[in-house]
């Protein structure tokens, strides 16, 4: 199992000596970009031994997907834009969280939001397959957005979307903020393709097992042989530092699980 950090590419150096797989910069921070501040981050991830192999924040809070302000042709031209930067970057793997952009709006009906959520989804994985991409959808806790906050949920989501390159993700924190039985991650089955991990307790980098309940998360990764990447995502306060204490613990749990 590849395991990363999801921070900015400006700390990919640090990253690779802290002795990570990758790292997961965001999708609207490269899509900010100008093209000489591009060129530069495409110079600084050349240099590394790591890669941007998955990028998170797919959508920044003013591109709505949902309710009555969606504009189909602004989501596709950021789309467009977005995906033909990060494959640059070596993107496999784009997270479809963006609670934001999500956000069901007072008096919008939520069954019809997620109808627009799951429009989205295709559209973003025509525009995917185009760049060898799987986009994965982000189950998020109930205080971050309105709809699909649940792996359960999620699974509904990616199963209705039925697009070869759009899957599901699971974030530990969410998971646990929201108290989703652990079992729904194995539920998942083949479904999931991407996980998100962090000290639930602070959402604070992983650096003991007493912290949290690792074990139910990776025991539960194991029953459906998760082979897929686990990306680090919370506060970082220093890479040197808690990035080699996070990964020996984290990889440790790993092989104890077989993954």
């Amino acid at each position: 199992m590849r395991i990363g950090i999801c921070a900015g590419i400006d700390a990919i150096t640090k990253a690779q000596a802290a002795g990570f797989d990758y790292i997961e910069p965001s999708v609207v921070s490269i899509a900010g970009m100008t093209e000489e501040q591009f060129a530069s981050a495409c110079s600084l991830a050349a240099s590394s031994s790591i890669r941007c192999e998955a990028f998170n924040v797919l959508f920044p809070g003013d591109i709505k997907v949902v309710g009555p302000q969606v504009d189909a042709a602004r989501i596709q031209d950021h789309l467009t834009k977005s995906f033909e930067r990060i494959a640059k970057l070596g993107a496999q793997m784009v997270v479809f969280g963006s609670g934001g952009a999500r956000k069901c709006p007072d008096g919008w009906e939520k069954a019809r939001a997620v109808e627009q959520f799951i429009e989205t989804a295709r559209i973003a994985g025509d525009a995917a397959k185009k760049h060898g991409l799987t986009i994965v959808v982000e189950p998020l806790n109930t205080g971050e957005t309105n709809i699909i906050n649940s792996v359960s949920e999620g699974k509904d989501v990616v199963s209705r979307t039925a697009h070869p390159n759009v899957k599901l993700l699971a974030d530990w924190y969410h998971i646990r903020k929201d108290n989703e039985p652990a079992v729904h991650i194995s539920e998942a089955g083949a479904l999931l393709q991407h996980i998100h991990v962090i000290n639930s307790n602070g959402r604070n980098v992983p650096a003991s097992r007493a912290e949290d309940d690792y074990a139910s998360f990776f025991r539960e990764l194991s029953l459906i042989h998760y082979r897929g990447r686990m990306s680090i995502e919370g506060k970082v306060n220093d890479i040197a530092v808690e990035g080699p204490v996070a990964l020996a613990l984290l990889r440790g749990l790993a092989k104890e699980h077989g993954l």
